[in-house]
C-alpha cells in the first residue's frame, strides 16, 4: 500500500478505540447525550432506531452527527481538519447494533472522479481544487473570451501575457473545469520540462510521449517558448504535435510570455528555411486559436 493510501482497517480500529468515549468525565458524557437527544431526530436513520438503542450507543450516534455538522459547512478539501480529512462517518445499523463505518466523503470521491481525467498536471497541488467561483478567479472581458471559447465552444486558444498575470492559474482553472466535464484525458504540461524529456528520451519513448501530446483530449502547454529551441525541437516535436491535434480538432491550449510574432523569432533560427517554417507554425497555431488573447496586469492573481 502506498504511503498516502487511506486505511480503511486502521480507521475503523481506532474509531472502536475513540479515546473521547473512554473518559469518565461524566459531565462530558452527559454533554455528548444532551447533544445526541437535540438533534437526533434530524437523521432519517436515526428516527427509525428507538432511544434506548440510540443511546446505548450514543457515542458512536455522538461522533456520526458531529461529524455531519461539521460536513455541513464544509471548508474544502484542502482546509478540512477532521481528524480524518476528506472521510466520513456512517452509521450501520443491524439487529439492534449501531456500528460506525468510515469512507471518503462525497467531495473526495468527486475530487478524485476529476483527477482520473488528468494524466499530467504541471501545476501547484493546491490548485487542484480551483474553480470558477473561487475568489482569486477573474473574470475581467479577455478571460471571459478564453474561458467561453475553451470551456464553452471546447475550441483551441493562445493565450500571453508578462509574468504576475494570472495565467497558468487560469490554465489550470479551465482545466479542471474540462476535467469536471469529464473531457479527459488531459494532460497539463510545462513545456521547458516536458519538451526536454521528449528530446532526452530513446526513439522508441519519444514516438510513446509525442503520440500521448497528440492524442489526448485535452493538451495545455505552460510557459510555451521557454523551452530550449532548435530546428529538430520544432519539427520533430512541436509541429507533429499541434498539427496533428489541430488537424483532429482537439482541445489545445498554448500559456505564453510571448506572442505569435515573437514565437516565430524564437522558433526562427538564422536561416530562410528556418524563418519559413516557423511562420507555418505560427500561423497554424494563430488559425486554429482565433488569434491570440492577451493577460494584462488589469486584475492579475497576486
Amino acid at each position: 500500500m502506498a504511503e498516502n493510501d487511506f486505511d480503511i482497517k486502521r480507521v475503523s480500529e481506532e474509531l472502536e478505540q475513540d479515546p473521547i468515549f473512554s473518559t469518565s468525565d461524566e459531565q462530558f458524557m452527559e454533554e455528548c447525550k444532551k447533544y445526541v437527544a437535540e438533534h437526533k431526530n434530524e437523521d432519517p436513520l436515526l428516527v427509525t432506531i428507538s432511544d434506548d438503542i440510540i443511546f446505548k450507543y450514543y457515542d458512536k450516534v455522538y461522533d456520526y452527527l458531529k461529524d455531519k455538522e461539521y460536513c455541513a459547512s464544509c471548508p474544502g478539501l484542502d482546509k478540512c481538519e477532521k481528524r480524518f480529512p476528506q472521510q466520513q462517518i456512517g452509521l450501520n445499523f443491524s439487529h439492534n447494533i449501531i456500528e460506525r463505518s468510515i469512507s471518503p466523503c462525497e467531495l473526495s470521491l468527486e475530487e478524485s472522479s476529476i483527477r482520473s481525467n488528468f494524466q499530467i498536471h504541471d501545476f501547484p497541488e493546491q490548485w487542484s481544487h480551483a474553480t470558477i467561483t473561487d475568489k482569486d478567479f477573474d473574470r475581467t472581458r479577455y478571460r471571459n473570451k478564453a474561458f467561453k471559447r475553451v470551456v464553452g465552444e471546447k475550441k483551441s486558444a493562445y493565450i500571453y501575457g508578462l509574468d504576475k498575470t494570472g495565467k497558468t492559474y487560469f490554465a489550470a482553472v479551465l482545466a479542471n473545469e474540462l476535467a469536471r466535464s469529464g473531457q479527459g484525458p488531459i494532460c497539463f504540461i510545462n513545456a521547458p520540462i516536458r519538451i526536454k524529456e521528449i528530446s532526452d528520451a530513446y526513439k522508441q519513448d519519444q514516438q510513446d510521449l509525442i503520440k500521448r501530446y497528440q492524442l489526448c483530449n485535452v493538451l495545455i502547454i505552460d510557459n510555451f517558448g521557454d523551452e530550449y529551441t532548435s530546428d529538430y525541437i520544432r519539427d520533430a516535436i512541436i509541429s507533429p504535435i499541434l498539427e496533428f491535434r489541430y488537424s483532429h480538432d482537439l482541445i489545445t491550449i498554448l500559456v505564453s510570455h510571448y506572442h505569435l510574432d515573437e514565437i516565430r523569432g524564437i522558433y526562427g533560427g538564422s536561416s530562410a528555411g528556418g524563418n519559413a517554417k516557423a511562420s507555418r507554425l505560427v500561423e497554424t497555431i494563430r488559425g486554429a486559436c482565433g488569434g491570440e488573447i492577451e493577460f494584462n496586469l488589469e486584475g492579475a492573481y497576486r
